[in-house]
């Protein structure tokens, strides 16, 4: 009786045993299985290196949509809300795919203090990213103040105006930040600096055609007009054409 009772407790102690080894197993499984899935859904983490320089172009790619947002409800040029349509569409596909990488900080990535944040290095040293969203939210400011005192045509050189010099920039980034990404992130580069030369191209010819559309108006090609005056130049239109000329040349 003794040894039965032994037997048949030694038994069920071996099931319970394959019981928790098979669970803990099947566990295991299925969180490997879940972790892969979430690995495939969202990627895996970037580098540190990766993750500023999502950070670093976000702040560029809301500038441009931000801009274009107005250009779209205050432009008078038909030519001119088609670009800015196109700049919102393009930058906001790229700003989600950003966004994507930003979401997934790095476990030894430091959030932004708030003594660095308001320009106080302190010890730790700068936080690039808190300073260069600092900078674009300046630059955001300044680029829609100059847009605000302007209507009409004169509003509608200003933002392709912009819209060079933005993309100029936006190209510079893009070719010394593509040295320091990953291979992933370097592919995503590339495929940004084809659509931004593309978009800088594409706001030369806009620019041409405005000012070739301006000096054949009503106004004196011989006196300065207000317009150029507004710019800061004395005869802009001069400048801006021989621009547009070289642009078609190199087209």
């Amino acid at each position: 009786m003794g040894k039965s009772m032994f037997t048949i407790a030694a038994g069920i102690a071996l099931l319970a045993g394959c019981f928790v080894l098979e669970s803990a197993f099947g566990r295991k499984a299925d969180a490997d299985e879940e972790q892969g899935g979430d690995r495939q859904a969202s990627g895996e983490r970037p580098s540190l290196a990766d993750w500023q320089i999502a950070h670093w172009l976000l702040v560029d790619n809301r500038g441009e949509i931000a801009l274009a947002e107005v250009a779209e409800e205050s432009a008078s040029n038909t030519d001119v809300k088609k670009f800015a349509e196109q700049i919102r569409d393009e930058h906001q596909e790229f700003l989600q795919q950003l966004e994507q990488i930003v979401a997934l900080a790095p476990r030894h990535a430091r959030p932004a203090s708030a003594a660095r944040a308001n320009g106080n290095a302190g010890e730790e040293g700068l936080d690039i990213v808190a300073v260069k969203q600092q900078i674009g939210e300046q630059c955001r400011k300044s680029a829609l103040n100059e847009l605000e005192k302007m209507k009409g045509p004169a509003f509608d050189r200003c933002y392709v105006g912009l819209q060079i010099g933005m993309h100029m920039h936006i190209l510079d980034s893009l070719k010394v930040l593509s040295r320091y990404a990953s291979p992933e992130l370097d592919r995503l580069i590339d495929e940004s600096e084809d659509s931004a030369q593309s978009h800088l191209e594409q706001a030369k010819r806009l620019m041409a055609a405005l000012e070739k559309e301006r000096q054949g108006g009503p106004r004196s090609a011989r006196r300065p007009s207000r317009d150029n005056r507004e710019f800061g130049f004395p005869d802009s239109g001069r400048n801006f054409q021989s621009f547009g000329s070289r642009s078609s040349q190199r087209d």
